[in-house]
């Protein structure tokens, strides 16, 4: 199944790296972004200070091309908008793994899958300490109708924590572990009978409105 990452920041940048080292049987892989590395990125991100003021994208695939990587992966430089066409009508499943930084981007991404019907989002949202996995089989009403109720909300609603505030890249490496699992989960089950909500990282609780 294809699997499509939108964000190369902490957790996006994790994952990249995370299914570039693991066999994961995922072979298919496109990570999409278009901003730059700042100062602030350095505490839990994976670049260093090399990076700053260059192309999130070419410093993950530079990082990944240093450890070797199997499989077709791709490295777009874009910005995810109304304009951007994120589902791909010639195949018939893919999943998508949301990892951005503010809810419009994801809305713009969710509104598109859940009109084509066309497979899973995984939304992740962290904050300091916090990670959470959010799993979306678009081909199942309740599914969508509880994503969009509950956690679709507003920018102006979310409690935004900044990668500045917290210096522990830990959380970012945990939740990218788990979301490489919840998409061994679809591939398996497709999120049939499966908690929609998880905790990515041992003893935190559960957040929906903190996201980096």
């Amino acid at each position: 199944i294809p699997l499509t990452i939108v964000g190369a920041g902490a957790t996006g940048g994790s994952l990249i790296l995370s299914l570039s080292k693991t066999g994961t049987g995922f072979r298919n892989i496109t990570l999409i972004d278009f901003d730059l590395v700042e100062p602030k990125n350095y505490g839990n991100q994976v670049f260093g200070v090399r990076h700053f003021g260059r192309k999130k994208i070419a410093c993950v695939q530079e990082l990944t091309d240093f450890i070797g990587l199997e499989g077709d992966f791709k490295f777009v430089d874009a910005k995810v908008d109304d304009n951007y066409d994120i589902v791909d009508p010639f195949i018939e499943d893919q999943i998508v793994v949301l990892a951005v930084d503010n809810m419009l981007t994801r809305k713009i991404i969710a509104d598109k899958m859940f009109i084509s019907r066309n497979g899973a989002i995984i939304d992740t949202r962290l904050g300091k300490d916090l990670a959470t996995g959010i799993s979306i089989n678009c081909r199942i009403s309740r599914h969508v109708d509880r994503y969009k109720q509950l956690y679709l909300f507003k920018d102006e609603e979310a409690v935004r924590s900044t990668c500045s505030e917290s210096s522990d890249k830990g959380t970012a490496d945990w939740a990218s572990q788990y979301i490489v699992n919840m998409c061994k989960t679809y591939c398996v089950n497709k999120f049939e009978g499966c908690p929609q909500v998880v905790n990515c990282v041992p003893s935190t609780q559960v957040t929906d409105k903190a996201y980096f």
